[in-house]
């Protein structure tokens, strides 16, 4: 009878163990990824540099980098730790501001609805209104167009937005030499 006492309680720390590895301690409980561009008058925007990459070894203190941001020199991947991470949250995570009529930089340049030009939001390749409070789910593939609506060219920019989320969230063949960096930004920290 002790050994049956001793085998179950054995499990059940084991068991316990598990639990709070998986889940109060998993920095990677929540983890989704999404592909995205920005074009300015038919240029895309780079956001590759490191101006905008938050470390995969330790994460930014502010509240938006760490839960939503770019890393691994990946300009093209938006990185998502928690749940109800908006468009705008993660354009404040690398130092931007974007409402439904405007975009400004980090430098304080700023793309505003006018009479001339305006901005046209995408999600999935469908036309959207509002992207400011849009919440993020995995795969999204978000694009920011800003231009004379008559000279800009939706459909090719749709076709420049990446497809590289996929790799990140591990839904679609990794290419070969292809390394995944290790994060340790999530919910728990």
């Amino acid at each position: 009878m002790k050994n049956i006492v001793w085998i179950i309680s054995a499990i059940a720390i084991m068991l316990l163990g598990y639990v709070s590895q998986r889940y109060l301690f998993d920095t990677h409980a929540y983890h989704i990824h999404a592909d995205f561009a920005v074009f300015i008058d038919g240029t895309k925007m780079d956001f590759a540099h490191d101006g905008y990459m938050t470390s995969t070894d330790i994460c930014a203190t502010d509240y938006n980098s760490k839960h939503t941001h770019l890393h691994d020199e990946n300009g093209e991947v938006i990185h998502i730790h928690q749940e109800g991470q908006t468009v705008s949250d993660f354009f404040t995570s690398i130092g931007f501001a974007l409402t439904d009529e405007s975009l400004v930089s980090e430098t304080d340049v700023t793309y505003t609805n006018n009479t001339s030009k305006k901005w046209q939001f995408f999600v999935n390749g469908v036309a959207t209104s509002s992207l400011q409070g849009y919440v993020f789910n995995d795969l999204d593939k978000i694009l920011l167009s800003y231009g004379n609506a008559k000279t800009q060219y939706i459909e090719k920019e749709l076709g420049e937005v990446s497809h590289n989320a996929c790799i990140y969230s591990e839904k679609c063949p990794k290419p070969e030499g292809v390394v995944l960096p290790t994060e340790r930004c999530g919910t728990s920290e």
